[in-house]
């Protein structure tokens, strides 16, 4: 894949300084979608009543707050992942410039699809026909009761850690660290499509199954830690 004539065999340092620009330019575009969220938001509830236009939109900013902070973190967790997998295998093998590419498009449709996921928000709050019929707890029980298109971020999650156990495959010489990486990873890809498939068939809270793998996450980190 690389001109090795013109830049020599792959390295490391070859990838490392795209991956972060990648990485940090997705990250940043995750959050470009909130602030319209929350201007629309404002907006239709400003013929409610003061006390229900801050808990109505305490929720609902609370909610894409969260979705934001719960991608964040997913792709910052990524990163780590996958920086780790360049600087313990160095690419040298053939394909894995394949698998790193394949792993920072996935990374690249993130953004889009968090941009998918807020705007499909919007389109719930204006067509749920808030009346003084519809409390506002059966409104938010009725249409904020999973998060639209979360699967999706599942489902990139679930491919990216695919691609990167094959990645680490490709490796030569496997050592002690590299299997670690990679049984993470499975642990990570079985988790991510387990929440697809849930997803799928079943309508549950999904901001509380996000929020239990983050402090699973967490605690897990700290565990290899100590």
């Amino acid at each position: 894949m690389l001109p090795h004539k013109q830049i020599g065999k792959p390295k490391e340092e070859f990838w490392l300084g795209l991956i972060d620009g990648i990485y940090a330019i997705s990250i940043t575009l995750i959050v470009l979608e909130l602030p319209d969220i929350f201007t629309k938001t404002i907006s239709f509830f400003e013929n409610t009543k003061v006390e229900d236009q801050i808990f109505s939109i305490s929720i609902i900013i609370g909610n894409s707050l969260f979705n934001y902070v719960f991608v964040f973190l997913i792709m910052y967790e990524c990163w780590c992942f996958h920086r780790a997998a360049i600087k313990l295998t160095g690419l040298y093998e053939r394909g894995q410039n394949f698998f790193n590419s394949v792993l920072l498009s996935i990374m690249c449709l993130i953004p889009a699809t968090m941009s998918l996921l807020l705007k499909q928000e919007l389109e719930i709050i204006n067509n749920s026909g808030l009346s003084e019929n519809n409390s506002l707890i059966k409104f938010f029980f009725s249409n904020f009761n999973s998060t639209p298109y979360i699967e999706f971020i599942y489902l990139q999650t679930t491919f990216f850690f695919l691609v990167l156990i094959l990645l680490l495959k490709k490796a030569k010489q496997k050592n002690k660290e590299i299997n670690h990486v990679m049984v993470e990873s499975k642990k990570r890809l079985f988790i991510f499509s387990i929440l697809f498939t849930i997803n799928i068939l079943f309508t549950l809270p999904f901001d509380l199954i996000n929020l239990s793998y983050l402090i699973y996450s967490n605690y897990e980190r700290k565990g290899s830690n100590s």
